[in-house]
């Protein structure tokens, strides 16, 4: 069986997802692939990542997908998946979303209008705090300034998205499971780190970390729960 683990990478880093794979050791029995958005809208002026997955699919001859990503990236991908039911049909696909924004704050009180209406630099420097606030690494801050077209173009990308959604539509893909990470501020003991949790739906796995918010992008931490899904997926895969 070939199983291919894809991870979207949304960011202007490329090393943004190097933490996690490069610890959670993939056996020879996965391949692993990334579609980087930064590197379509250079080619492409677009983020249309349908000609890429279905080459990484025909190159791997791939018969189970796990398709990763995290924030506004997850939200991307819920939408592609979404729209994209035929093709899901044909795969064996699991999904990894890593603290997609939820529906609620698109619908009610969208936080992507305030941001486009601010100019090129001004973007830039609130990207900027953001990331330096959350100790994002080095090299990720020194590629913001040279690709806040990019940040901009994909904060379009991602707002027109939001306008479709229609709230008696939720944003549900149907897929073989769709496992969710998402962490929650709230009071917590050191007994209570980890929760999981069944969603109305029998294929929707949610895992909660209790405590303070994720930062933007992967951390070392978030590894060990990457891994027991995968791991949990490749057993019942077989």
């Amino acid at each position: 069986m070939s199983v291919s683990l894809v991870a979207l990478n949304h960011s202007s880093h490329f090393e943004y997802w190097a933490s996690c794979i490069n610890q959670i050791g993939l056996g020879s029995e996965i391949n692993y692939s990334e579609i980087n958005l930064l590197e379509l809208w250079e080619v492409n002026s677009n983020f249309n990542w349908d000609e890429k997955i279905h080459s990484i699919i025909d190159e791997q001859k791939t018969e189970t997908l796990i398709m990763l990503a995290y924030g506004c990236g997850a939200f991307l991908l819920q939408k592609w998946l979404k729209n994209n039911q035929l093709f899901v049909s044909k795969l064996n696909v699991h999904a990894i979303l890593i603290d997609s924004p939820p529906l609620s704050s698109w619908q009610n009180d969208n936080p992507l209008e305030d941001l486009i209406k601010m100019d090129r630099s001004t973007y830039k420097n609130k990207v900027l705090e953001t990331l330096a606030g959350q100790s994002a690494p080095k090299e990720w801050l020194q590629s913001i300034t040279s690709n806040t077209n990019y940040l901009k173009s994909l904060l379009l990308e991602i707002h027109q998205k939001t306008l479709t959604i229609k709230d008696d539509e939720p944003l549900v893909p149907l897929l073989e499971e769709w496992h969710e990470i998402r962490s929650m501020s709230l009071p917590t003991s050191s007994a209570n780190i980890l929760k999981k949790q069944r969603k109305s739906l029998s294929t929707w796995h949610t895992i909660e970390l209790l405590g303070p918010n994720l930062p933007l992008f992967p951390i070392p931490n978030l590894t060990p729960h990457i891994q027991r899904i995968i791991t949990d997926i490749l057993y019942r895969s077989k």
